[in-house]
C-alpha cells in the first residue's frame, strides 16, 4: 500500500493505483485514482460550518438509489447479486452503501473529518469483485495528516513528500511524462515555494546540476551566493539571492536547491520566495524528500526545530 497525503487528508491504497485527477479548491474538490486498466478509487471533500447529520445523509442517499433503481453488490461476484436495494454498511465513523453502478459493483462511504471540518467520500468501484479486506484497510487509512510544526502542511503525490509553508496555497500542479511540479504561494505577500522531480535525466540534463540549477534563475532575480553540500549521500547545489518586484514593493529573498537522487536517479528541485528564514541547504530532506536517506531527515529535523 502506497501512502497518498492532498488536502491535508491521507489515503493509502495498492501500489499501481495513480493519481489521475485532483482539484487545487480546499473547498469543494476530488481526486481520483486508477489501474493502468480503469478507475479504482474517487476521494472527494466538502467544506461545511459543523459536523451535519450523518445518519440523514445516508438515509437520503439510500433513497436515491433505491429510486434510481440501483442493485446491490455481491461480496463474491458482482453478477450474482439479485436485483434489489443498495446495501447499508458502516464502518467505524464511516456511513456506507454497497450497490451497482454502471455495471459494476460499488461502494459509496461518507464521513465527517472534524479536524478539517470538511465531509469526505470515498467512491471504490469493482470491476470484477467486492474486495472487503482491501475495502476495510482503504477506509481505515483515510484521516486527517497531523499537524506539522509551524502550520507547515504535508503533501505526498506524484513521487514526492512535501511540506508546504503555512498560508500557501496550492496555485498550480503540473504532472507530464517524468515531470512533476507543485507551486504553493500567496499573491498578497509574493512568497511562493515550487517543489519539483523530474525524471529521464540522461536524455535532457546537460553539464552539472550546479550549471541546471543557475539557468533556472526566474526573472528579477540576482544570484548572491552558492554553495555545495553532501547530505546522506546526496550532493546538493544551492544557490540564494534578491527577487525585485517592483519600486512599490521589498525586495524578498530568493533561494533554490537542487540534487540528483542516487536511488531513483531522478532530480528534484525546490525555490522557495520570502521563505521564513530557512536556508536553501534546509530545503532539501526537511522540505522535500525523495528517498528513505533524505526522509530520515523530514520529520525529526522538523521537530527538533520545533522544540
Amino acid at each position: 500500500m502506497r501512502l497518498w497525503v492532498w488536502r491535508n487528508i491521507r489515503i493509502e491504497l495498492p501500489d499501481d493505483w495513480e493519481m489521475l485527477q485532483f482539484s487545487r479548491d480546499p473547498q469543494a474538490g476530488r481526486c481520483a485514482f486508477a489501474d493502468r486498466y480503469q478507475f479504482r478509487a474517487e476521494l472527494s471533500w466538502q467544506a461545511v460550518p459543523g459536523p451535519p447529520d450523518m445518519a440523514r445523509l445516508a438515509s437520503d442517499y439510500l433513497a436515491k438509489l433505491t429510486r434510481d433503481g440501483t442493485r446491490p453488490a455481491s461480496p463474491t461476484r458482482q453478477d450474482s447479486a439479485p436485483e434489489g436495494r443498495a446495501t447499508a454498511v458502516s464502518f467505524g465513523e464511516w456511513r456506507g452503501l454497497r450497490g451497482s453502478e454502471n455495471g459494476l459493483a460499488t461502494s459509496r462511504f461518507c464521513r465527517y473529518l472534524a479536524e478539517e471540518s470538511c465531509i469526505v467520500e470515498l467512491v471504490l468501484p469493482w470491476p470484477e469483485a467486492l474486495d472487503a479486506r482491501l475495502e476495510e484497510a482503504v477506509l481505515g487509512s483515510v484521516a486527517a495528516e497531523p499537524q506539522w510544526p509551524w502550520g507547515l502542511r504535508r503533501w505526498r503525490a506524484f513521487g514526492m513528500d512535501l511540506l508546504a509553508s503555512h498560508g500557501l496555497a496550492l496555485h498550480e500542479c503540473s504532472v507530464e511524462p517524468a515531470a512533476a511540479r507543485m507551486t504553493f504561494g500567496d499573491e498578497r505577500t509574493g512568497c511562493s515555494e515550487t517543489f519539483q522531480r523530474l525524471g529521464m535525466v540522461s536524455e535532457w540534463l546537460c553539464g552539472t546540476v550546479r550549471d541546471w540549477l543557475c539557468r533556472q534563475k526566474p526573472s528579477g532575480v540576482a544570484w548572491a551566493s552558492e554553495a555545495s553540500a553532501q547530505v546522506n549521500g546526496h550532493t546538493i547545489e544551492t544557490r540564494a539571492g534578491m527577487v525585485k518586484r517592483g519600486l512599490a514593493r521589498r525586495a524578498l529573498r530568493y533561494e533554490a536547491t537542487a540534487w540528483l537522487c542516487p536511488a531513483d536517479g531522478r532530480l528534484y528541485c525546490v525555490s522557495a520566495a520570502g521563505s521564513d528564514g530557512m536556508s536553501a541547504s534546509e530545503l532539501a530532506g526537511r522540505r522535500l524528500a525523495c528517498c528513505g536517506s533524505m526522509a530520515s531527515r523530514f520529520p525529526l529535523s522538523l521537530w527538533e526545530r520545533a522544540g
